[in-house]
């Protein structure tokens, strides 16, 4: 897992950074299977790697990629799509940043169950991951059905500070995502299938 962290580091700073070109597609080859290729091929080469040479390396690159998102103009195009949110179109770079932290927010748990670590579930650290994936609800959705009356709640074990469940809300005959405050039962009427929060709308979003 840590020899596939450290693949994204140079696969981001390579191309993203340095512009420079990373392997080619092979004939007929889809993007998933592209990426699993690639990533396999690394991860083998990573496993002549010490454990103490494997984590100063990651230190020494996630820096460099701090700095390189850091610098970058998050309401800018990103140069890329984002597929699962929406395919086909430029996402905007936060976008694409959202997803990359999402993901080493993922392998990062996974090492810290691996080795009986407590997980990173601070609000500043587990909401950005919940908001990220929300953002994949509107696509996963375009083919249901959406009637003003009805809103869904995707229930979650998410604690309130952490931004509560993920909604999609029917909009104007698409989905679209909203971040819900928590409401008192005494005080809200629950929406159609929800677990425990009731509909507040705080901010919505289209991606």
């Amino acid at each position: 897992m840590a020899g596939h962290v450290l693949h994204d580091y140079v696969r981001r700073l390579s191309a993203g950074r340095d512009r420079y070109p990373g392997p080619e597609f092979g004939s007929d080859e889809t993007l998933p299977a592209f990426l699993a290729r690639t990533n396999e091929d690394f991860v083998r080469t990573a496993r002549q790697i010490s454990p103490r040479l494997l984590i100063d390396l990651l230190a020494h690159l996630g820096a460099q990629l701090d700095v390189e998102w850091s610098g970058r103009e998050m309401d800018g195009p990103a140069g890329v799509d984002v597929a699962w949110a929406a395919p086909g179109l430029d996402a905007p770079a936060w976008l694409d940043v959202a997803r990359e932290y999402s993901e080493l927010w993922v392998h990062q748990q996974q090492i810290r169950d691996a080795v009986g670590r407590p997980g990173a579930t601070a609000p500043r650290l587990l909401h950005p991951v919940l908001d990220t994936f929300l953002r994949a609800l509107p696509q996963t959705l375009r083919r249901t059905p959406s009637p003003w009356a009805r809103r869904f709640a995707y229930g979650c074990p998410v604690p309130p500070a952490a931004g509560g469940p993920p909604h999609a809300v029917p909009t104007a005959g698409r989905w679209t995502t909203a971040i819900l405050r928590p409401r008192r039962q005494a005080q809200a009427r629950a929406p159609a299938r929800t677990l425990r929060w009731a509909p507040t709308p705080t901010r919505t979003r289209r991606w």
